[in-house]
């Protein structure tokens, strides 16, 4: 919504010009060289006026409502360990930095039996150099990443069960899908639902610019058989998050596609506030099959 400044209201454009007229115009035909020299000069401070007006009033109406920034990570899976159950779990986040335009990448691997980043992670890539591409910085991350991956043995792919992308127009707070590997004949299968719900939490970062609210969420899971299990819920948002304001379901990923109990992960979009405007970022919470 675009806002016109008190000035626009004070005057119209035809006000200025019965002003103009009215004390601009000489009256008397013998007012002499300076008393022109005068008129003159306060001629040109008006149309000073009238093009500051236009400035403010006009130029907002033309170039329509300003966009708020922010910057939104992308995402990427890394994959699974190799072990039946799949207990850790890597991936990334990515994208420009909003202000500084700095890239940076992210990477996390996450211990899904304990719920815990695995130690000497995350692993957090900012190249100071604006001019440099977001590859730069991704490629570094995962230089540093990679003996952690080996340790962990990353080194299966995984599967995508389901997602809602950002841009997608679709239903924020829950993704349903099926554990089968062959689509055609898994309507008979049953299917799992995840439901989020954003909840008030605790303000522990002194968010007074958004009057003291802060975000988090709770997440659970319906099974086939429709039993339902809480998978996270939260009566404070960590420090780590900043100031959070909502969340979003983005996707499901899984080691494989086949029915057996093995562990996956619920990846929670997280937009808080950032230097120019709301910043997405993102959380992996395990479960299991």
């Amino acid at each position: 919504m675009i806002f016109l400044s008190k000035p626009c209201f004070a005057f119209s454009f035809p006000h200025l010009a019965r002003i103009m007229a009215e004390f601009l115009t000489p009256r008397n035909a013998q007012v002499g060289a300076k008393g022109l020299d005068m008129i003159a000069s306060m001629k040109k401070t008006v149309w000073l006026v009238v093009l500051l007006l236009i400035t403010i009033c006009v130029g907002p109406l033309l170039s329509g409502p300003v966009a708020q920034a922010g910057d939104a990570a992308e995402f990427r899976s890394h994959g699974f360990s190799a072990d039946k159950m799949g207990r850790y779990f890597a991936f990334e986040e990515f994208g420009t930095q909003d202000g500084s335009g700095f890239p940076f990448s992210n990477i996390y691997i996450v211990d899904l039996q304990t719920d815990k980043w695995v130690p000497q992670t995350p692993i957090r890539i900012l190249l100071e150099d604006e001019s440099q591409p977001q590859l730069a910085a991704r490629i570094q991350a995962f230089q540093q990443a990679t003996p952690l991956m080996e340790k962990y043995g990353i080194s299966n792919s995984g599967v995508m069960m389901a997602a809602s992308p950002l841009n997608e127009v679709s239903d924020k707070a829950q993704l349903e899908f099926r554990q089968s590997i062959n689509p055609l004949l898994s309507n008979q299968l049953g299917s799992y639902r995840l439901q989020l719900s954003n909840i008030d939490v605790r303000d522990l970062n002194n968010c007074g610019f958004q009057n003291g609210r802060v975000m988090g969420f709770s997440l659970s899971l319906t099974k086939p058989n429709g039993q339902s299990t809480t998978l996270h819920d939260e009566s404070t948002a960590p420090q780590s998050r900043g100031c959070p304001s909502q969340y979003h379901l983005i996707a499901v990923f899984a080691p494989n596609r086949h029915r057996e109990a093995t562990y996956a992960v619920a990846l929670v979009g997280v937009f808080s506030q950032g230097f120019e405007g709301p910043d997405l970022r993102y959380i992996a919470v395990p479960f299991s099959f």
